[in-house]
């Protein structure tokens, strides 16, 4: 499927996501929002941070529901980590591994495919390449990220 087709797709379930969310209000709601690829401006996800992401709605800082986009640069490896509360997330780009702390490997995620995480749960994403790996993510409360200590 190409970029195009699947960004349309991710587009509308990322707005169903949201339509059905509870931190949706009767005004944003009856708003449409379009958001063309070519439009999408990419930002650090944190000051420094090799990470960019464009948010399609709310503020992974400080909202109780966001959804966006991330782009991890190809080679890219987030190191072993968690979550406080759990996210859902398609692959649109690339090709990733996304493995829990006791896998040694796991079957590359590419374009389509889905995972949930729960809170908790130890666990890495790595950006294969060649190209960058861009993720949908919606989460029900503020993102965090939690480094791994063992």
């Amino acid at each position: 499927m190409k970029i195009a087709k699947l960004m349309s797709a991710l587009a509308g379930a990322a707005f169903a996501l949201h339509a059905g969310s509870a931190a949706v209000t009767a005004e944003t709601a009856a708003t449409p929002k379009k958001l063309f690829a070519a439009e999408m401006q990419w930002v650090p996800m944190a000051e420094g941070s090799p990470l960019k992401i464009v948010a399609l709605w709310g503020d992974h800082t400080k909202d109780a529901d966001y959804g966006m986009l991330v782009k991890m640069p190809a080679g890219f490896s987030t190191g072993m980590h968690s979550h406080s509360s759990d996210y859902d997330s398609i692959e649109i780009q690339g090709k990733k591994i996304h493995r829990s702390k006791d896998e040694a490997t796991s079957e590359p995620y590419t374009a389509g495919s889905y995972s949930h995480e729960t809170p908790g749960h130890v666990h890495e994403d790595v950006c294969l390449g060649p190209e960058d790996c861009i993720v949908f993510i919606h989460q029900g409360k503020k993102f965090d990220f939690i480094p791994d200590k063992k």
